[in-house]
């Protein structure tokens, strides 16, 4: 029920079986999950913290509780469940990345930019992970600090795979449909503008997006 969206009859019989398997961790994170989709997040926050509580060893419950956390502004509270997964899972950059927008959210920049950027680097491009660190970064928000030359190029070089992996994944079908029919047909030139046309429309939108983020 809860793959298919069936949130209320889910709920209800999520909640019969809470009152048979109230200590059941994972029946808790069920719960919870159920709440946060219908929007209740209060309840959704009980239900990851009872399912913390079952379980203090296992990172799920920390993990949404955070993201639950997060929706409702309560940074600091996010930054502590966080540190718990990240203790664990250091290179989790799903947790990185929130854990960044935590420190945008307390507009604690410089350190929301360090975190942001590392978790960037360490699955290059995180796709969340850059697109928050362009949002950080946009210096009419909250101003430019110094930048150092090797963080220049790595940024550089960053933006241009970023923008790169945009526009193949944007141009894709085209290429492929105009290279099959040149294998087997003698194309017209016009065909050959039209994809160069089409990749220069969408090379445009890939850098105007960027350009909004980080402006």
């Amino acid at each position: 029920m809860l793959k298919e969206g069936e949130l209320e009859e889910a709920l209800d019989d999520l909640t019969r079986a809470n009152e048979i398997y109230p200590h059941d961790p994972d029946l808790q994170l069920m719960l919870g999950k159920c709440h946060a989709r219908t929007g209740n997040l209060t309840a959704a926050d009980e239900c990851f913290g009872q399912a913390i509580r079952l379980a203090p060893e296992e990172l799920d419950g920390y993990w949404h509780r955070a993201q639950i956390r997060f929706e409702q502004a309560d940074y600091s509270s996010a930054l502590s469940d966080l540190e718990k997964v990240l203790g664990q899972e250091p290179e989790n950059t799903d947790a990185l990345c929130l854990k960044g927008r935590c420190y945008i959210g307390l507009e604690e920049i410089d350190q929301a930019r360090d975190i942001l950027k590392q978790s960037n680097q360490l699955e290059n491009p995180h796709i969340h992970s850059y697109i928050y660190l362009c949002m950080a970064s946009n210096k009419h928000k909250y101003g430019r600090r110094h930048i150092t030359a090797a963080d220049r190029w790595r940024s550089w070089r960053s933006n241009l795979l970023f923008d790169t992996l945009m526009v193949l994944r944007l141009s894709w079908l085209y290429i492929l449909v105009y290279l099959a029919l040149q294998v087997f047909f003698d194309l017209h030139p016009v065909y050959t503008w039209l994809l160069i046309a089409v990749i220069l429309w969408n090379t445009w939108k890939a850098i105007k997006v960027h350009w909004v983020l980080a402006t």
